[in-house]
C-alpha cells in the first residue's frame, strides 16, 4: 500500500510539475524567438521567471521594455485625441447653448400657454422633450462649473490606471515565456486566462476613479449630441409663440458618431460601486487572450456602441436617468463578468499579474495635450432658468 501511495504522489508531483513550450500566448502575441523545450536564459525582466527555464529567448524578453513604451506612446496619442476633443467641444458648446438658452426663456412661456390650449397631444410632447433636455442641461451645468478640478482629477486617476493595465500587460508577455503556463498560471488552450482575485481588486482599486471621472466628463459628448435635438426644440417653441401654429413635432438627431474619442463613456449598470463590480477584471484586460482592452483604457469606460446615439442607446439611457427609480437594469447583461464563477471555482488562476512582475519602467503623462480648463464660472448661467421652467411644469 505504501509503495502505491508514494507511486502516486510521484505521478502528481509529474503532473504540477510539468512544463512544455507550447503556450498558446506566443502565438498570441507573435512572439517567434521561442524554445520547443524550456531554457535556461539570463534577462533582464520578469521576476517570476528569473534562474528558471524560459521558453523565450533572452532576446525577445530584453525586448518588453521596448514594446511597453510602444504601448505607451500609442495610449498617450489616444488619449491627448479625446482630451483635446472634450476641450473643443466645450469651447464650440459654449455660445450655442447661450444662444439657445435665451431663446428657449424668451419663449417657453408663451408656446406652452398656446400649445396647451389648443393641441394636448403635441403639448405632451413638447413637455417630454424638455424634460429629456433640462435635467441633463443642469447637470451638464454643474460639471462645467468644476470641469477644471473634474479635469485635473480625471487626469491624474487615469495616470495610475494606465499605467497599471500597462504592467499587466508586460506581465501577460512574461506569462507567454513561462514553461509552466498551464499547471500553474491556468492558461487555457487557446490562451484565455483567469485572473487571481488579487489582481482582479487591483484593477478595480486601480481604475474605478479614471472611469467614474470620465463618465462625468462624458457629459460634454452627451450635450453634444444633444445639441440639434435642442434646436429643434427651440425652433419649434420660436414657431408656436410667434404664429400659434403647433407644428408636427418628430425631432430626430443628425449627430452622428466618427471615432471612438467622440464617444461618451459610462460604467455599466452592473457596477454601482468599485467593491462589487467584477466588469473591470474581464473587460479592461480581455481574458480571452490576456490583452489589455486599449480603447476601454484609453477612452475611460465602456463606451456606446451606436453611431447615432439618441435614435438608439443615448436616448433610451436618458429616458431612465429621468424616469426611472436608479436601480440597475436588470436586463443590462452586456458587461456582467462571465469569469467571476470560474475565478471563484478555478484552482489555476493567473497570480504573476503583480506591477512589479515585469519589472518595465511605465512612464506615462498625465496630460499629453496641454490642455488646460479655461475659466467657466459665467458658463450656461441661463440654464437656471431653465431649470426653475422645468420644476414649474413638473409639478
Amino acid at each position: 500500500m505504501r509503495i502505491w501511495h508514494l507511486i502516486s504522489l510521484i505521478l502528481l508531483s509529474s503532473c504540477v510539475t510539468a512544463q512544455d513550450c507550447n503556450n498558446p500566448l506566443i502565438d498570441v502575441f507573435g512572439f517567434t524567438d521561442t524554445f520547443s523545450t524550456p531554457k535556461s536564459q539570463s534577462f533582464n525582466y520578469c521576476k517570476s521567471l528569473k534562474g528558471k527555464s524560459v521558453c523565450c529567448s533572452k532576446k525577445i524578453i530584453n525586448k518588453f521594455q521596448k514594446m511597453t513604451d510602444t504601448l505607451v506612446s500609442r495610449l498617450k496619442e489616444m488619449v491627448k485625441e479625446r482630451d483635446l476633443y472634450l476641450m473643443n467641444t466645450l469651447e464650440e458648446l459654449v455660445p450655442q447653448y447661450l444662444s439657445l438658452n435665451k431663446k428657449f426663456n424668451d419663449t417657453i412661456g408663451a408656446a406652452f400657454t398656446k400649445v396647451q390650449a389648443t393641441n394636448p397631444s403635441e403639448y405632451l410632447k413638447l413637455l417630454s422633450l424638455v424634460n429629456l433636455v433640462a435635467p441633463k442641461a443642469l447637470k451638464f451645468e454643474l460639471m462645467r462649473n468644476t470641469f477644471s478640478t473634474i479635469l485635473t482629477s480625471f487626469q491624474k486617476a487615469r495616470v495610475t490606471c494606465v499605467t497599471r493595465m500597462i504592467r499587466i500587460q508586460a506581465a501577460a508577455w512574461c506569462l507567454a515565456c513561462d514553461p509552466n503556463y498551464s499547471t500553474q498560471q491556468g492558461v487555457g488552450a487557446t490562451g484565455s486566462v483567469v485572473l487571481a482575485s488579487k489582481i482582479c481588486n487591483r484593477i478595480k482599486r486601480g481604475c474605478y476613479d479614471y472611469m467614474e471621472y470620465s463618465n462625468e466628463l462624458s457629459l460634454i459628448l452627451e450635450a453634444n449630441t444633444l445639441l440639434s435635438i435642442y434646436t429643434e426644440l427651440v425652433d419649434n417653441l420660436e414657431d408656436i409663440a410667434n404664429t400659434g401654429t403647433v407644428p408636427d413635432i418628430d425631432l430626430t438627431s443628425s449627430f452622428s458618431i466618427t471615432g471612438d474619442k467622440e464617444r461618451p463613456t459610462y460604467i455599466p449598470s452592473t457596477c454601482p460601486e468599485d467593491t462589487y463590480c467584477d466588469w473591470f477584471c474581464t473587460n479592461l484586460l480581455n481574458t480571452n487572450n490576456a490583452t489589455i482592452n486599449e480603447s476601454l483604457v484609453g477612452n475611460g469606460g465602456a463606451p456606446f456602441a451606436s453611431d447615432n446615439l439618441y435614435q438608439s442607446e443615448f436616448y433610451s439611457r436618458l429616458l431612465l436617468e429621468n424616469n426611472s427609480t436608479g436601480e440597475p437594469d436588470p436586463e443590462d447583461t452586456r458587461f456582467l463578468d462571465e469569469n467571476r464563477e470560474m475565478r471563484m471555482l478555478s484552482t489555476l488562476t493567473w497570480t504573476t499579474a503583480d506591477d512589479d512582475e515585469a519589472g518595465v519602467t511605465v512612464d506615462f503623462p498625465q496630460d499629453p495635450a496641454g490642455v488646460s480648463a479655461s475659466d467657466g464660472d459665467k458658463f450656461f448661467v441661463s440654464l437656471i432658468m431653465l431649470l426653475i421652467f422645468f420644476v414649474s411644469i413638473s409639478l
